[in-house]
Protein backbone atom coordinates (compact mmCIF):
# COMPACT_ATOMS: atom_id res chain seq x y z
CA UNK A 1 0.00 0.00 0.00
CA UNK A 2 1.39 3.46 -0.70
CA UNK A 3 2.63 5.31 2.31
CA UNK A 4 0.25 8.40 2.83
CA UNK A 5 2.60 10.83 3.26
CA UNK A 6 3.97 10.00 -0.36
CA UNK A 7 0.64 9.71 -1.84
CA UNK A 8 0.39 13.64 -0.64
CA UNK A 9 3.61 14.24 -2.12
CA UNK A 10 2.70 12.93 -5.69
CA UNK A 11 -0.85 15.21 -5.23
CA UNK A 12 1.36 18.34 -4.30
CA UNK A 13 3.44 18.00 -7.54
CA UNK A 14 -0.09 17.43 -9.13
CA UNK A 15 -0.05 13.94 -10.05
CA UNK A 16 -3.20 11.45 -9.40
CA UNK A 17 -2.65 7.40 -9.04
CA UNK A 18 -4.91 4.53 -10.73
CA UNK A 19 -6.55 2.89 -8.56
CA UNK A 20 -4.57 -0.33 -9.29
CA UNK A 21 -1.70 1.39 -8.42
CA UNK A 22 -2.78 2.13 -5.24
CA UNK A 23 -1.17 -1.47 -3.81
CA UNK A 24 2.20 -1.41 -5.07
CA UNK A 25 5.26 -0.67 -2.60
CA UNK A 26 8.01 0.70 -4.54
CA UNK A 27 5.93 4.75 -5.07
CA UNK A 28 8.54 7.02 -3.04
CA UNK A 29 9.98 10.16 -3.46
CA UNK A 30 12.59 8.39 -6.03
CA UNK A 31 10.23 7.41 -8.31
CA UNK A 32 8.40 10.97 -8.06
CA UNK A 33 11.64 12.45 -9.05
CA UNK A 34 11.56 10.06 -11.80
CA UNK A 35 8.33 11.05 -13.42
CA UNK A 36 8.40 14.83 -12.57
CA UNK A 37 11.36 14.67 -14.91
CA UNK A 38 10.24 12.79 -17.65
CA UNK A 39 7.42 14.43 -17.80
CA UNK A 40 7.71 18.08 -19.56
CA UNK A 41 4.88 19.90 -19.87
CA UNK A 42 1.43 18.95 -18.35
CA UNK A 43 -2.25 20.03 -18.02
CA UNK A 44 -2.60 19.27 -14.31
CA UNK A 45 -3.61 16.77 -12.91
CA UNK A 46 -1.83 13.93 -14.23
CA UNK A 47 -3.38 10.84 -13.61
CA UNK A 48 -0.20 7.66 -13.57
CA UNK A 49 -1.80 4.77 -14.84
CA UNK A 50 0.25 1.35 -14.89
CA UNK A 51 0.63 1.62 -18.52
CA UNK A 52 2.38 4.75 -17.54
CA UNK A 53 4.55 3.31 -14.82
CA UNK A 54 5.70 0.88 -17.01
CA UNK A 55 6.67 2.76 -19.72
CA UNK A 56 8.48 5.62 -17.58
CA UNK A 57 10.48 3.07 -15.03
CA UNK A 58 11.24 -0.51 -17.48
CA UNK A 59 11.29 1.39 -21.28
CA UNK A 60 13.30 4.15 -20.67
CA UNK A 61 10.65 6.72 -21.83
CA UNK A 62 12.72 9.98 -22.13
CA UNK A 63 9.83 12.47 -22.08
CA UNK A 64 6.45 13.28 -21.78
CA UNK A 65 4.68 15.99 -23.92
CA UNK A 66 1.09 16.47 -23.05
CA UNK A 67 1.13 19.59 -25.45
CA UNK A 68 2.82 17.73 -28.40
CA UNK A 69 -0.51 15.18 -28.00
CA UNK A 70 -2.97 17.23 -28.44
CA UNK A 71 -0.57 19.61 -31.03
CA UNK A 72 -0.95 16.62 -33.35
CA UNK A 73 -4.95 16.58 -33.04
CA UNK A 74 -4.80 20.42 -34.06
CA UNK A 75 -2.01 19.76 -36.87
CA UNK A 76 -4.73 16.99 -37.98
CA UNK A 77 -8.19 19.07 -38.03
CA UNK A 78 -5.95 21.91 -40.26
CA UNK A 79 -5.68 19.33 -42.71
CA UNK A 80 -2.14 18.90 -42.33
CA UNK A 81 -0.46 15.54 -43.23
CA UNK A 82 0.13 14.67 -39.68
CA UNK A 83 -0.13 11.42 -37.83
CA UNK A 84 -2.93 11.59 -35.04
CA UNK A 85 -2.13 9.36 -32.19
CA UNK A 86 -4.94 7.18 -31.29
CA UNK A 87 -4.02 7.73 -27.16
CA UNK A 88 -1.10 9.50 -25.61
CA UNK A 89 0.73 6.78 -24.18
CA UNK A 90 1.06 6.06 -28.48
CA UNK A 91 2.75 9.36 -28.43
CA UNK A 92 5.15 8.77 -26.15
CA UNK A 93 6.60 5.03 -27.14
CA UNK A 94 6.93 6.85 -30.49
CA UNK A 95 8.68 9.26 -29.43
CA UNK A 96 10.85 7.06 -27.63
CA UNK A 97 11.70 4.87 -30.20
CA UNK A 98 15.41 6.40 -31.04
CA UNK A 99 17.51 8.00 -27.94
CA UNK A 100 18.10 11.30 -26.80
CA UNK A 101 21.40 11.35 -26.21
CA UNK A 102 22.64 11.27 -30.07
CA UNK A 103 20.83 11.63 -33.22
CA UNK A 104 21.98 10.71 -36.96
CA UNK A 105 20.40 11.16 -39.68
CA UNK A 106 20.75 10.16 -43.47
CA UNK A 107 20.26 12.52 -46.44
CA UNK A 108 21.73 11.16 -49.70
CA UNK A 109 22.34 8.38 -47.81
CA UNK A 110 25.17 10.58 -45.52
CA UNK A 111 25.67 10.53 -42.17
CA UNK A 112 24.86 13.77 -40.65
CA UNK A 113 25.78 14.31 -37.01
CA UNK A 114 23.56 16.46 -34.91
CA UNK A 115 23.76 18.09 -31.64
CA UNK A 116 22.32 16.38 -28.98
CA UNK A 117 20.52 18.98 -28.04
CA UNK A 118 18.01 19.59 -30.56
CA UNK A 119 17.83 16.98 -33.45
CA UNK A 120 17.20 18.09 -36.59
CA UNK A 121 13.58 16.69 -38.36
CA UNK A 122 14.78 14.49 -41.25
CA UNK A 123 14.12 15.72 -44.50
CA UNK A 124 13.62 13.98 -47.84
CA UNK A 125 16.21 12.11 -48.76
CA UNK A 126 17.85 12.88 -52.32
CA UNK A 127 18.88 10.20 -54.81
CA UNK A 128 21.78 12.26 -56.42
CA UNK A 129 25.40 12.96 -56.19
CA UNK A 130 25.15 16.01 -54.66
CA UNK A 131 25.32 15.60 -51.28
CA UNK A 132 24.38 17.41 -47.87
CA UNK A 133 26.27 16.79 -44.05
CA UNK A 134 24.80 18.55 -41.35
CA UNK A 135 28.04 18.88 -39.41
CA UNK A 136 27.26 20.92 -36.46
CA UNK A 137 23.71 22.04 -35.73
CA UNK A 138 23.45 23.13 -32.15
CA UNK A 139 20.29 22.94 -30.44
CA UNK A 140 17.76 24.81 -27.37
CA UNK A 141 19.34 23.10 -24.35
CA UNK A 142 16.51 24.07 -21.52
CA UNK A 143 18.33 24.21 -18.04
CA UNK A 144 18.95 26.95 -15.30
CA UNK A 145 22.45 28.69 -16.16
CA UNK A 146 24.82 28.88 -13.44
CA UNK A 147 27.81 30.63 -12.31
CA UNK A 148 29.77 27.48 -13.20
CA UNK A 149 28.52 27.12 -16.85
CA UNK A 150 29.91 30.41 -17.75
CA UNK A 151 33.17 29.09 -15.96
CA UNK A 152 33.21 26.08 -17.62
CA UNK A 153 32.60 27.86 -20.85
CA UNK A 154 35.32 30.13 -20.46
CA UNK A 155 37.63 27.34 -19.54
CA UNK A 156 36.76 25.02 -22.41
CA UNK A 157 38.01 28.34 -24.93
CA UNK A 158 41.04 28.87 -22.77
CA UNK A 159 42.29 25.08 -23.13
CA UNK A 160 41.04 25.12 -26.77
CA UNK A 161 42.81 28.21 -27.74
CA UNK A 162 45.77 27.72 -25.75
CA UNK A 163 46.55 24.28 -27.11
CA UNK A 164 46.17 25.58 -30.90
CA UNK A 165 48.62 28.52 -29.82
CA UNK A 166 51.23 25.62 -28.10
CA UNK A 167 51.85 24.71 -31.59
CA UNK A 168 53.50 27.24 -32.82
CA UNK A 169 56.87 27.11 -33.45
CA UNK A 170 57.53 30.25 -31.73
CA UNK A 171 55.83 29.16 -28.51
CA UNK A 172 58.35 26.62 -27.21
CA UNK A 173 59.04 26.59 -23.56
CA UNK A 174 55.66 28.29 -22.58
CA UNK A 175 55.68 28.90 -18.68
CA UNK A 176 52.38 30.17 -16.37
CA UNK A 177 52.06 33.86 -15.54
CA UNK A 178 52.90 32.90 -11.68
CA UNK A 179 56.74 31.63 -12.76
CA UNK A 180 57.54 35.22 -14.33
CA UNK A 181 57.84 37.00 -11.13
CA UNK A 182 60.44 34.44 -10.56
CA UNK A 183 62.70 35.19 -13.58
CA UNK A 184 65.45 37.62 -13.49
CA UNK A 185 65.30 41.26 -15.78
CA UNK A 186 66.42 40.44 -18.91
CA UNK A 187 65.42 36.89 -19.33
CA UNK A 188 63.36 35.52 -22.31
CA UNK A 189 59.48 34.34 -21.84
CA UNK A 190 57.04 32.56 -23.29
CA UNK A 191 53.66 33.01 -21.97
CA UNK A 192 49.50 32.34 -23.28
CA UNK A 193 47.15 33.48 -21.60
CA UNK A 194 43.64 36.03 -21.92
CA UNK A 195 43.95 39.92 -22.80
CA UNK A 196 42.05 41.18 -19.50
CA UNK A 197 42.64 44.85 -19.99
CA UNK A 198 43.89 47.23 -22.97
CA UNK A 199 45.51 50.68 -22.59
CA UNK A 200 47.55 52.93 -24.62
CA UNK A 201 51.00 54.57 -22.70
CA UNK A 202 52.30 57.67 -22.92
CA UNK A 203 54.92 56.37 -25.14
CA UNK A 204 52.18 55.49 -27.73
CA UNK A 205 52.85 51.42 -26.85
CA UNK A 206 50.10 49.15 -26.45
CA UNK A 207 50.14 47.90 -22.39
CA UNK A 208 47.88 44.79 -22.03
CA UNK A 209 47.36 42.97 -18.68
CA UNK A 210 47.48 39.37 -19.56
CA UNK A 211 46.13 36.66 -17.30
CA UNK A 212 45.89 33.14 -16.88
CA UNK A 213 44.42 30.47 -14.32
CA UNK A 214 48.00 31.52 -12.18
CA UNK A 215 47.77 35.56 -12.25
CA UNK A 216 48.24 38.77 -14.37
CA UNK A 217 50.96 40.28 -15.53
CA UNK A 218 51.54 43.54 -17.57
CA UNK A 219 53.07 43.72 -21.11
CA UNK A 220 54.28 46.75 -23.38
CA UNK A 221 53.66 46.09 -26.97
CA UNK A 222 55.74 48.13 -29.36
CA UNK A 223 53.15 49.48 -31.82
CA UNK A 224 55.62 48.44 -34.79
CA UNK A 225 54.83 44.91 -33.71
CA UNK A 226 52.25 42.91 -36.65
CA UNK A 227 48.63 42.59 -35.85
CA UNK A 228 49.03 44.75 -32.53
CA UNK A 229 46.09 47.21 -33.42
CA UNK A 230 43.77 44.10 -34.16
CA UNK A 231 43.90 43.22 -30.34
CA UNK A 232 40.47 42.94 -28.40
CA UNK A 233 39.55 42.02 -24.93
CA UNK A 234 39.32 38.96 -23.92
CA UNK A 235 40.59 36.95 -26.41
CA UNK A 236 43.35 34.15 -26.12
CA UNK A 237 47.21 35.30 -27.14
CA UNK A 238 50.50 33.98 -27.16
CA UNK A 239 53.45 36.04 -26.08
CA UNK A 240 57.53 35.74 -26.23
CA UNK A 241 59.08 39.07 -24.14
CA UNK A 242 62.06 40.03 -21.92
CA UNK A 243 61.17 40.36 -18.72
CA UNK A 244 61.67 44.02 -16.74
CA UNK A 245 61.04 45.28 -13.86
CA UNK A 246 56.80 44.93 -13.61
CA UNK A 247 56.45 43.88 -16.75
CA UNK A 248 57.29 41.69 -20.10
CA UNK A 249 58.61 43.79 -23.12
CA UNK A 250 56.92 41.78 -25.95
CA UNK A 251 58.84 41.24 -29.21
CA UNK A 252 56.25 39.16 -30.99
CA UNK A 253 52.50 38.19 -30.55
CA UNK A 254 50.59 35.38 -31.98
CA UNK A 255 47.22 34.46 -32.34
CA UNK A 256 45.38 30.99 -32.67
CA UNK A 257 44.94 32.24 -36.13
CA UNK A 258 44.05 29.41 -39.05
CA UNK A 259 47.11 27.98 -41.15
CA UNK A 260 48.00 28.77 -44.61
CA UNK A 261 46.10 26.63 -47.35
CA UNK A 262 48.96 25.66 -50.02
CA UNK A 263 46.37 24.20 -52.36
CA UNK A 264 43.39 25.43 -53.40
CA UNK A 265 40.22 22.49 -53.02
CA UNK A 266 37.58 22.20 -56.22
CA UNK A 267 35.48 19.67 -57.12
CA UNK A 268 35.50 17.60 -60.47
CA UNK A 269 32.66 18.97 -62.02
CA UNK A 270 30.88 22.18 -62.48
CA UNK A 271 28.76 22.42 -59.44
CA UNK A 272 28.05 26.20 -57.96
CA UNK A 273 26.18 27.35 -54.49
CA UNK A 274 24.46 31.00 -54.19
CA UNK A 275 24.25 32.91 -51.32
CA UNK A 276 21.74 35.29 -49.54
CA UNK A 277 21.42 36.87 -46.59
CA UNK A 278 18.97 39.58 -45.10
CA UNK A 279 16.20 39.32 -46.92
CA UNK A 280 13.45 41.17 -44.53
CA UNK A 281 10.34 39.71 -45.65
CA UNK A 282 7.79 41.21 -44.16
CA UNK A 283 8.82 45.13 -43.92
CA UNK A 284 7.53 47.53 -46.47
CA UNK A 285 11.26 47.90 -47.99
CA UNK A 286 11.41 44.63 -49.12
CA UNK A 287 12.74 44.48 -52.53
CA UNK A 288 9.69 41.44 -53.80
CA UNK A 289 10.30 42.43 -57.33
CA UNK A 290 13.81 41.88 -57.61
CA UNK A 291 13.55 39.14 -54.91
CA UNK A 292 11.21 38.15 -57.62
CA UNK A 293 13.51 38.43 -60.50
CA UNK A 294 16.40 36.69 -58.83
CA UNK A 295 14.02 33.25 -58.21
CA UNK A 296 13.22 33.30 -62.08
CA UNK A 297 16.91 33.44 -62.58
CA UNK A 298 17.72 30.48 -60.38
CA UNK A 299 15.03 28.89 -61.91
CA UNK A 300 16.25 28.82 -65.54
CA UNK A 301 14.22 31.87 -66.77
CA UNK A 302 16.33 35.04 -68.34
CA UNK A 303 17.11 36.75 -71.67
CA UNK A 304 21.13 35.77 -71.41
CA UNK A 305 21.55 32.13 -72.58
CA UNK A 306 24.96 32.28 -70.48
CA UNK A 307 22.62 33.11 -67.02
CA UNK A 308 20.32 30.09 -67.96
CA UNK A 309 23.95 28.12 -68.23
CA UNK A 310 24.90 29.54 -65.06
CA UNK A 311 21.45 29.22 -62.94
CA UNK A 312 21.55 24.69 -64.36
CA UNK A 313 24.81 24.62 -62.15
CA UNK A 314 23.08 25.81 -58.90
CA UNK A 315 22.70 22.43 -56.98
CA UNK A 316 22.99 24.71 -53.52
CA UNK A 317 21.03 27.74 -51.60
CA UNK A 318 22.77 29.41 -48.59
CA UNK A 319 20.37 31.91 -46.80
CA UNK A 320 22.75 33.20 -43.93
CA UNK A 321 19.67 34.80 -41.84
CA UNK A 322 17.41 37.69 -41.29
CA UNK A 323 14.82 35.80 -43.98
CA UNK A 324 12.42 38.05 -42.39
CA UNK A 325 12.43 41.40 -40.57
CA UNK A 326 10.60 39.98 -37.40
CA UNK A 327 8.48 42.56 -34.96
CA UNK A 328 10.04 44.59 -31.86
CA UNK A 329 13.36 44.15 -33.01
CA UNK A 330 14.12 47.84 -33.40
CA UNK A 331 11.93 51.14 -32.11
CA UNK A 332 9.14 52.06 -33.61
CA UNK A 333 9.46 48.99 -36.37
CA UNK A 334 5.62 47.87 -36.68
CA UNK A 335 5.42 51.47 -38.92
CA UNK A 336 7.73 49.84 -41.30
CA UNK A 337 6.13 46.31 -41.20
CA UNK A 338 3.53 45.50 -44.32
CA UNK A 339 3.31 42.01 -42.78
CA UNK A 340 2.63 42.72 -39.12
CA UNK A 341 2.81 38.91 -37.72
CA UNK A 342 5.83 37.06 -37.51
CA UNK A 343 4.20 33.33 -38.71
CA UNK A 344 2.60 35.34 -41.40
CA UNK A 345 6.30 36.71 -42.32
CA UNK A 346 7.26 33.59 -42.39
CA UNK A 347 4.16 31.96 -44.49
CA UNK A 348 4.87 34.35 -47.22
CA UNK A 349 8.78 33.54 -46.98
CA UNK A 350 7.81 29.52 -47.36
CA UNK A 351 5.45 30.80 -50.59
CA UNK A 352 8.40 32.55 -51.82
CA UNK A 353 10.72 29.48 -51.37
CA UNK A 354 8.47 26.82 -52.20
CA UNK A 355 8.77 28.01 -55.74
CA UNK A 356 12.53 27.34 -56.08
CA UNK A 357 13.41 24.42 -57.94
CA UNK A 358 12.88 21.06 -56.12
CA UNK A 359 16.73 19.66 -57.21
CA UNK A 360 18.14 22.60 -55.19
CA UNK A 361 18.93 22.24 -51.39
CA UNK A 362 18.38 25.27 -49.41
CA UNK A 363 19.72 26.10 -45.93
CA UNK A 364 18.71 28.36 -43.74
CA UNK A 365 20.18 29.64 -40.79
CA UNK A 366 18.19 32.37 -38.31
CA UNK A 367 19.68 35.92 -37.44
CA UNK A 368 18.96 38.71 -35.31
CA UNK A 369 15.67 39.76 -36.78
CA UNK A 370 14.21 35.96 -36.76
CA UNK A 371 12.13 34.17 -34.23
CA UNK A 372 14.42 32.92 -32.07
CA UNK A 373 16.61 34.17 -28.93
CA UNK A 374 19.02 37.14 -29.92
CA UNK A 375 21.75 34.96 -27.80
CA UNK A 376 24.17 33.07 -29.47
CA UNK A 377 24.36 30.40 -30.60
CA UNK A 378 20.52 30.17 -32.14
CA UNK A 379 18.90 27.15 -32.47
CA UNK A 380 17.37 26.85 -35.94
CA UNK A 381 13.59 28.11 -36.41
CA UNK A 382 11.09 26.20 -35.24
CA UNK A 383 7.74 27.21 -33.78
CA UNK A 384 6.56 30.28 -35.54
CA UNK A 385 8.31 28.94 -39.03
CA UNK A 386 5.88 25.58 -39.25
CA UNK A 387 5.17 26.43 -42.63
CA UNK A 388 9.26 26.44 -43.55
CA UNK A 389 8.95 23.01 -42.32
CA UNK A 390 7.19 21.31 -45.44
CA UNK A 391 9.43 22.55 -47.75
CA UNK A 392 10.95 18.82 -48.64
CA UNK A 393 13.88 20.41 -50.24
CA UNK A 394 14.86 23.63 -47.19
CA UNK A 395 17.17 22.69 -44.19
CA UNK A 396 16.73 24.41 -41.15
CA UNK A 397 20.03 24.91 -38.96
CA UNK A 398 21.25 26.96 -36.40
CA UNK A 399 23.78 30.19 -36.03
CA UNK A 400 26.44 29.07 -36.29
CA UNK A 401 26.36 25.76 -37.92
CA UNK A 402 28.59 23.99 -40.35
CA UNK A 403 27.47 22.39 -43.31
CA UNK A 404 29.72 19.73 -45.72
CA UNK A 405 28.70 19.49 -49.14
CA UNK A 406 29.63 17.19 -52.08
CA UNK A 407 31.67 14.86 -50.35
CA UNK A 408 31.90 10.91 -51.48
CA UNK A 409 33.87 8.03 -50.89
CA UNK A 410 36.80 9.57 -53.07
CA UNK A 411 36.34 13.45 -51.88
CA UNK A 412 36.21 15.05 -48.57
CA UNK A 413 33.58 17.50 -49.86
CA UNK A 414 33.37 21.21 -48.37
CA UNK A 415 32.80 22.54 -45.42
CA UNK A 416 30.65 25.32 -45.19
CA UNK A 417 30.59 27.93 -41.94
CA UNK A 418 27.14 29.97 -41.69
CA UNK A 419 27.30 32.69 -39.11
CA UNK A 420 24.93 35.35 -39.81
CA UNK A 421 27.13 38.00 -38.57
CA UNK A 422 25.23 39.47 -35.36
CA UNK A 423 28.99 40.42 -33.29
CA UNK A 424 30.14 41.97 -36.55
CA UNK A 425 28.75 45.25 -35.24
CA UNK A 426 31.37 45.45 -32.13
CA UNK A 427 34.32 44.98 -34.60
CA UNK A 428 33.12 47.71 -37.13
CA UNK A 429 32.94 50.16 -34.35
CA UNK A 430 35.81 49.42 -31.77
CA UNK A 431 38.79 47.32 -33.25
CA UNK A 432 40.47 50.47 -34.83
CA UNK A 433 42.11 49.39 -37.59
CA UNK A 434 38.61 47.24 -39.33
CA UNK A 435 37.06 51.42 -37.87
CA UNK A 436 39.34 53.34 -40.12
CA UNK A 437 39.75 50.56 -43.22
CA UNK A 438 35.51 51.13 -43.47
CA UNK A 439 33.97 49.74 -40.81
CA UNK A 440 30.54 47.91 -42.10
CA UNK A 441 31.74 48.09 -45.50
CA UNK A 442 34.54 46.10 -44.62
CA UNK A 443 33.40 42.59 -44.13
CA UNK A 444 36.07 40.92 -45.31
CA UNK A 445 38.65 42.80 -42.67
CA UNK A 446 36.25 41.85 -39.71
CA UNK A 447 35.90 37.94 -41.02
CA UNK A 448 39.81 37.93 -41.48
CA UNK A 449 39.84 39.32 -37.95
CA UNK A 450 37.57 36.37 -36.26
CA UNK A 451 39.80 33.84 -38.61
CA UNK A 452 42.80 34.96 -36.80
CA UNK A 453 41.09 34.87 -33.36
CA UNK A 454 39.30 31.00 -34.50
CA UNK A 455 36.21 32.72 -32.53
CA UNK A 456 32.73 34.35 -34.23
CA UNK A 457 33.24 36.80 -30.75
CA UNK A 458 36.41 36.74 -29.19
CA UNK A 459 35.16 40.05 -27.09
CA UNK A 460 32.86 39.22 -24.24
CA UNK A 461 30.34 42.01 -24.69
CA UNK A 462 30.41 41.63 -28.51
CA UNK A 463 27.43 39.29 -28.73
CA UNK A 464 25.11 37.58 -26.14
CA UNK A 465 25.51 34.21 -25.64
CA UNK A 466 24.55 30.87 -24.05
CA UNK A 467 27.04 29.07 -22.11
CA UNK A 468 26.15 25.30 -21.65
CA UNK A 469 28.64 24.55 -19.08
CA UNK A 470 30.35 21.87 -21.92
CA UNK A 471 31.90 23.82 -24.55
CA UNK A 472 32.15 27.22 -26.22
CA UNK A 473 30.25 26.90 -29.56
CA UNK A 474 31.06 30.09 -30.76
CA UNK A 475 35.27 28.73 -31.18
CA UNK A 476 36.21 28.08 -34.67
CA UNK A 477 37.12 24.94 -33.86
CA UNK A 478 37.33 23.35 -37.63
CA UNK A 479 38.79 25.40 -40.63
CA UNK A 480 35.70 26.17 -43.09
CA UNK A 481 36.34 25.96 -46.86
CA UNK A 482 33.84 28.67 -47.37
CA UNK A 483 32.78 31.09 -43.92
CA UNK A 484 29.45 32.51 -45.00
CA UNK A 485 27.71 35.59 -43.34
CA UNK A 486 25.08 38.60 -43.44
CA UNK A 487 23.98 41.02 -40.98
CA UNK A 488 25.86 44.23 -42.82
CA UNK A 489 23.84 44.79 -45.91
CA UNK A 490 27.18 45.05 -47.89
CA UNK A 491 27.76 42.35 -50.28
CA UNK A 492 31.82 41.05 -50.23
CA UNK A 493 33.52 38.14 -51.17
CA UNK A 494 37.47 37.66 -50.03
CA UNK A 495 40.29 35.28 -49.57
CA UNK A 496 42.35 34.34 -46.62
CA UNK A 497 44.34 31.60 -46.27
CA UNK A 498 42.44 29.98 -48.83
CA UNK A 499 39.18 30.14 -46.83
CA UNK A 500 36.44 32.29 -49.10
CA UNK A 501 34.87 34.94 -47.01
CA UNK A 502 31.40 35.39 -48.76
CA UNK A 503 28.92 37.65 -46.62
CA UNK A 504 25.33 38.77 -48.73
CA UNK A 505 24.27 41.55 -49.59
CA UNK A 506 20.38 42.95 -48.67
CA UNK A 507 16.88 42.39 -50.09
CA UNK A 508 15.63 45.57 -48.53
CA UNK A 509 15.80 49.65 -48.96
CA UNK A 510 17.45 51.51 -46.66
CA UNK A 511 15.64 52.27 -42.86
CA UNK A 512 16.06 55.28 -40.88
CA UNK A 513 17.17 52.87 -38.15
CA UNK A 514 20.30 51.40 -40.46
CA UNK A 515 21.33 54.82 -41.17
CA UNK A 516 21.71 55.84 -37.65
CA UNK A 517 23.98 52.80 -37.30
CA UNK A 518 25.90 53.39 -40.22
CA UNK A 519 24.99 50.52 -43.06
CA UNK A 520 25.49 51.48 -46.39
CA UNK A 521 23.80 48.54 -48.03
CA UNK A 522 23.83 47.01 -51.60
CA UNK A 523 21.10 45.74 -52.86
CA UNK A 524 19.97 42.57 -54.57
CA UNK A 525 23.49 41.05 -55.36
CA UNK A 526 24.14 37.67 -54.98
CA UNK A 527 27.52 35.80 -54.67
CA UNK A 528 27.49 32.34 -56.47
CA UNK A 529 30.68 30.06 -55.54
CA UNK A 530 32.07 27.66 -58.42
CA UNK A 531 33.43 24.65 -56.59
CA UNK A 532 34.96 23.53 -59.36
CA UNK A 533 36.62 26.27 -60.34
CA UNK A 534 37.38 28.00 -56.74
CA UNK A 535 36.31 31.42 -57.89
CA UNK A 536 33.24 33.15 -56.75
CA UNK A 537 31.42 36.00 -59.01
CA UNK A 538 28.89 38.27 -57.70
CA UNK A 539 25.86 38.81 -59.47
CA UNK A 540 23.72 41.55 -59.46
CA UNK A 541 19.75 41.82 -59.70
CA UNK A 542 18.82 45.39 -59.19
CA UNK A 543 18.86 46.83 -62.29
CA UNK A 544 19.99 50.25 -61.27
CA UNK A 545 18.17 50.80 -58.35
CA UNK A 546 17.21 53.75 -56.72
CA UNK A 547 17.39 54.32 -52.68
CA UNK A 548 13.64 54.88 -51.49
CA UNK A 549 13.98 55.35 -47.80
Amino acid sequence: MVDKTVLESFIKKGYLLSPELLDRSDFNSGFLNLVDSRILSKEKPVVICSDIYNGILKKGVSGINWIEFEKSKVLHERGKNTKVYASFLELIFENNKKPIENTNLTINTKEVTVNKEEPVKKKKIFDDKYTLKIIKNYGDESKLREVKDFVYHYKARYNFLRNIITKRQEMNNVISIERVKNKEKGESVTLIGLVYDKRITKKGNIMVKLEDATGTTNIIFDSKIENVDFLCFDEVIGVTGIVNEGFVYANSLIFPDIPERIDVKTYPGEVCAAFISDVHIGNKLFIEDKFMKFIDWINGKHSDPKMIELSKKIKYLFIVGDVVDGVGIYPNQDKELNIKSIKAQYDRCAELLSMIRKDIKIILCPGNHDARRIAEPQPALDSYAESLKDIDNLFLVSNPSMINVLSSEKFEGFNILMYHGYSYDYYAANIDPIMQGGGYDRGDLIMKFLLQKRHLSPAHTSTLFVPNGKEDYLVIDQIPDIFASGHIHKVSVSKYKGVTNIVGSCWQYKNDFQERVGHHPEYCKVPVFNFGTGKAVVLDFSDGLEDKS
